[in-house]
């Protein structure tokens, strides 16, 4: 009689397995189990090797359950994919966090290095940078080698389990889609969502693509009922905010108790609904992705289906759901899902859908439709409004369009504002000149090279960080030409801390703060004297607006205000004047930031008011309905997305939040400083 399976599996979890000469297991090694093998035999061994670190291993218990195939073989293959999901997308937040903090390290013990050279005070903190630099290295290569260890693990499950399904018959396969189907909008786990999503995108059946449309539809119609509630789910907590912030002021950055308490159980509705309107949204992302390639994987006569499904739909969609049908189209990569988009794009009206079409065509890749090059150079540049000009100059210049440098050139002498600063960098990512926005001097160049011109590969520098001729507004090195601008500023009592970090480079509370020794000024100081700096960039009759933030959220004067001499004369007494005290509501800072710019979530460009924002801060949130990274990119990343807002961010510290400061930089177009 044939042993069981288990007893030639359990050698496997203490032994390691020989490599053949010719790669992969000796045929005596391998788990290719037997019609009559035991399930449950096999599972178990499976399941043990699946959190081991044996790669051999795993895969000789995942061939033992795909030989033995059928739907409970792959019930427990499906469960080890939607784990491995959720693992490797935490260790990828994780490593990125990471290896920010560690840049942030090395430019902190950097800077100390530099300084001890003059203040031999400085030499223990020199020793202690070290030590914070060592430990971030430390758990950094940790969480770089479980990741290593959990992506191939992950691709491996993704290539035999979509086989397992593949080999079965329709019957299993429509049941699986059913399974799928259930979790995705059932499931109370939305991790365990997204990765039913992903699953469903890479195995579902013909049609797939458009139930995951339909679930991402009823997504953004679920968050905009949930959006209509909000502002008076939030009432209490922000008006409470507001008295943190009064009591701290009070009594030396000290909040009672009882206040805190009562602030966050008035928060709780506020903050439950964000949250979940943030899974909502990255749950339709996810089906957005999945369901172009579930539609990539269908057979033509299908593909046709789905894709001219999509196109149909547009016209009745909102709250969302027509942008991201859109995005269906500009990610699904086959030739017929590039012509229906540039089909779309040729009639379609709303700025906001035509710059996403441009930026998606361009990022799909592959061959052009016939027209797309000549609709960006006569038609998309010169568009009514900036948002469309912007698309279509970033998409020349991401094509490396020769024909389209003095296309670009001829806008720039006519463009104002930030659209100048938007030409410019396009120009300089194309060509590695470094004229900025000197139309003049970018005429006088182009008429030297024309005849013998070839793009450039993209440039990794940033020129918004060079000072050119001394127009526009710069702060901290950031320079922009917009004329309508808003400085979100932190005044949080760390801001009275030194710009050297000494003994407490993550301002930890239940440490003596590192406070200015003489001739050190405090980041608040520095803050306002770049920030005085850069107001007087701001042209007579420019738009702008001074956010500043703690526990609460304040502006100078009610609304968005218009440079004059009167106004310029009213700032520096104000700025003089200004404290810091509480904590830090980035969340709250951020919003008021697009109430100010007039934005709003849906599908329609809203032409706000403020095209450019600077962000500055030196800490982490602490107050407000949302204080972690992830959140608040994906709120940014919603509110943003038909907007079109830069977004510049500089931190200040030791304690700054590399990670979210350089994500929301890199996710809107903007620079991220650390000092």
């Amino acid at each position: 009689m044939r042993a069981p399976l288990l007893t030639l599996l359990l050698p496997l979890l203490a032994t390691p397995a020989v490599p053949h000469p010719t790669g992969g297991l000796r045929a005596s090694e391998r788990v290719a189990a037997q019609p009559g093998d035991d399930l449950e035999d096999a599972t178990r061994v499976f399941q043990v090797n699946a959190r081991g670190r044996d790669q051999d291993k795993r895969r000789a218990g995942l061939e033992g359950l795909v030989a033995i195939g059928g739907r409970k073989a792959w019930d427990v293959v499906m469960q080890e994919i939607l784990h491995m999901h959720t693992t490797a997308s935490g260790l990828r937040e994780e490593v990125d966090r990471l290896t920010l903090l560690k840049e942030n390290d090395e430019r902190v013990l950097a800077s100390l290095r530099l300084r001890a050279e003059r203040d031999d005070s400085l030499q223990d903190a020199v020793k202690n940078a070290v030590k914070w630099l060592e430990s971030t290295s430390v758990e950094l290569s940790r969480q770089e080698r479980k990741l290593r260890r959990a992506e191939p693990w992950l691709s491996l499950l993704h290539e035999k389990g979509t086989g397992m399904v593949l080999g079965m018959g329709i019957s299993d396969r429509r049941s699986i889609d059913k399974q799928l189907g259930k979790l995705i909008e059932k499931s109370e786990d939305w991790n365990e969502r997204l990765a039913g999503i992903d699953l469903f995108g890479r195995i579902g059946t013909a049609g797939a693509g458009l139930e995951l449309h339909g679930v991402m539809v009823n997504l953004m119609k679920e968050r905009g009922r949930l959006l209509r509630k909000l502002p008076r789910a939030e009432e209490d907590a922000i008006e409470l905010e507001g008295r943190l912030q009064d009591e701290a002021a009070r009594n030396g950055g000290r909040v009672g108790a009882g206040t805190s308490a009562q602030y966050e159980r008035a928060k709780v509705e506020g903050a439950v609904m964000h949250a979940l309107m943030l899974r909502m949204a990255a749950a339709a992302d996810a089906c957005v992705l999945a369901s172009a390639k579930a539609i990539a994987r269908e057979d033509e006569t299908a593909r046709k289906r789905s894709i001219k499904g999509l196109a149909r739909s547009l016209s009745k969609l909102k709250d969302g759901a027509r942008l991201r049908t859109l995005e269906i189209l500009t990610r699904t990569d086959t030739d017929l899902a590039r012509s229906e988009a540039f089909a779309v794009l040729q009639v379609e009206k709303e700025p906001a859908a035509i710059a996403l079409l441009i930026r998606g065509i361009v990022e799909l890749g592959g061959p052009m439709a016939p027209g797309f090059f000549e609709g960006l150079l006569t038609h998309w540049i010169h568009h009514e409004t900036w948002i469309v000009r912007t698309a279509a100059a970033v998409a020349i210049s991401d094509l490396r369009h020769a024909p389209g440098v003095p296309v670009l050139i001829a806008r720039l002498v006519e463009a104002g504002g930030r659209e100048r600063t938007d030409l410019a960098t396009a120009l300089r990512r194309m060509t590695g000149q470094r004229f900025l926005p000197n139309a003049a001097l970018w005429q006088r160049w182009w008429k030297d090279v024309e005849s013998t011109f070839e793009p450039t590969p993209s440039d990794a520098d940033d020129p918004l960080m060079e000072e050119g001729d001394g127009g526009g507004v710069t702060f901290f090195g950031i320079r922009t030409e917009s004329q309508n601008v808003a400085f979100i500023l932190d005044l949080s009592g760390s801001m009275d801390f030194s710009v050297v970090v000494r003994d407490n480079p993550g301002d930890n509370p239940n440490q003596p703060a590192d406070m200015p020794k003489s001739g050190e000024r405090s980041r608040l100081e520095v803050a306002l004297s770049d920030l005085k700096r850069a107001l007087g960039g701001l042209r007579d009759d420019a738009t702008f607006a001074i956010i500043m933030y703690a526990s609460d959220v304040r502006l100078w004067k009610d609304g968005l205000q218009t440079m004059t001499p009167a106004r310029r004369s009213e700032i520096e007494p104000f700025l003089k004047g200004l404290t810091a005290v509480g904590g830090t509501n980035i969340f709250g800072a951020l919003r008021k930031g697009f109430d100010v710019a007039e934005v709003s979530l849906g599908d329609k460009w809203s032409d706000p008011p403020i095209d450019t924002i600077f962000l500055l801060t030196d800490g982490k949130p602490s107050v407000g309905l949302v204080v972690t990274p992830e959140p608040i990119l994906r709120y940014v990343r919603e509110w943003n997305r038909t907007a079109g807002i830069v977004i510049h961010t500089i931190g200040l510290s030791g304690a700054q939040d590399a990670y979210l400061l350089r994500r929301l930089a890199e996710e809107n177009g903007g620079t991220y400083v650390a000092r």
